[in-house]
């Protein structure tokens, strides 16, 4: 079922598993929202160069809730590349994420780990 391949999936995100990158970058436009949602929040955990770059693209391929979980696993990514010393990409990830057609939480938030990324 749905809400068993989303535990697993959850399991591979918390565990960072980089290996199943190319397999939850195809789960993002999963038809069950349940699996599509698991697969961003991976994404997000495992927050590789890839898992990243499939983040991007989401963002604009998506819409309603499962948007705003690809726009917080974004910048998700952001904040474990600030925290990598990879302040530059984090900092190109905030500024876009800011833009003012951005959700308001999404814009508090990119702007938020600005501050941070600079300090």
């Amino acid at each position: 079922t749905g809400r068993i391949k989303a535990g697993i999936i959850n399991s591979l995100g918390q565990r960072k598993d980089k290996q199943a990158v190319g397999m939850l970058s195809k789960l993002v436009s999963d038809s069950d929202e349940t699996i599509a949602n698991a697969a961003v929040s991976a994404l997000g955990q495992i927050a590789d160069e890839q898992a990243t770059r499939t983040l991007a693209e989401a963002k604009d391929n998506t819409t309603g809730k499962l948007q705003m979980r690809v726009m917080d696993s974004y910048l998700l990514c952001a904040d474990k590349l600030a925290v990598a010393g990879k302040k530059a990409q984090a900092l190109s990830i905030y500024k876009e994420m800011s833009k003012k057609e951005m959700p308001e939480s999404i814009r508090t938030a990119a702007t938020k780990g600005m501050i941070n990324a600079m300090k």
